[in-house]
């Protein structure tokens, strides 16, 4: 089961059978970096674009069930100083809130360009 909702940010869609959590801000793709568990895509202005995170339900702790059904989210990625800090704010269908901050280094994990 995926969810994918329009909130005026972007697209958030979970797919439950890779248990991948993707968010897309509408900015055009033009280079990805990965660390850890987390895919962070950026514009050719090094604004973030986007977020993939990978096993999501075990990197942020989370039931699967939780995350097949979000019924809000709210995602915030800022890339300063050579760190990256991604927030994320979900919201499920009964109206349980989860949140998860991560502030990481970006190194030079890049892994495409065009």
């Amino acid at each position: 089961m995926s969810y994918d909702q329009e909130n005026g940010r972007g697209t958030c869609v979970y797919d439950s059978s890779y248990d991948t959590l993707t968010f897309r801000t509408g900015l055009w793709y033009h280079h990805s970096v990965e660390i850890e568990n987390f895919a962070i895509d950026f514009d050719e202005h090094e604004s973030v674009s986007g977020l993939r995170v990978f096993d999501a339900s075990q990197t942020l702790d989370v039931d699967r069930t939780f995350l097949s059904t979000l019924s809000g989210y709210d995602f915030n990625a800022q890339l300063e100083d050579g760190m990256v800090q991604i927030r994320l704010s979900l919201v499920g269908k009964d109206g349980q809130r989860f949140t998860h901050h991560v502030k990481m280094p970006l190194g030079v994990h890049h892994i495409s360009s065009d």
